[in-house]
């Protein structure tokens, strides 16, 4: 029995689609999968977040378009999240927010501004997931 799934669409893929996609994308993908990656021209830290959250089997789908904007990630119709290049001040600033508020689940869509940064830094983008994935899982009990 195949063990090896695309970690979007669960289909079967072989051993070397599976390694080979592991060594470029960093993610097990099926070829359809990756030509979508390809054609989304996400930025690595988008995309490193995004599969991320998919390991952690939150259905989100990259590059996300609403009737008038473009997220990075989206939970569509639950969270939006948009990955920016700001300043460390302002990193700081985010990565606090991110803990220290409580979003309106019911009133409108939360939209997340993710800095680079916070990517980059290995502690910080695992607590970023980690909050991000509580996120979800409260917006998922609201429902």
């Amino acid at each position: 029995m195949n063990s090896y799934h695309c970690l979007i669409c669960d289909k079967s893929i072989t051993p070397k689609v599976y390694h080979d996609s592991l060594i470029y994308y960093e993610a097990p993908l099926c070829f359809p999968h990756r030509r979508m990656i390809d054609e989304s021209r996400a930025t690595p830290h988008a995309m490193k977040l995004y599969f991320a959250l998919r390991l952690n089997k939150i259905p989100v789908i990259l590059n996300y378009k609403d009737e008038t904007k473009i997220f990075d990630i989206a939970l569509p119709g639950q969270l939006y999240i948009e990955m920016n290049g700001q300043s460390q001040q302002d990193a700081d600033k985010a990565f606090s927010d991110l803990f220290g508020k409580k979003y309106s689940l019911k009133e409108n869509i939360p939209t997340l501004s993710i800095p680079n940064s916070l990517i980059i830094d290995e502690l910080r983008f695992s607590k970023v997931l980690t909050r991000i994935i509580e996120m979800c899982s409260d917006l998922k009990k609201t429902a």
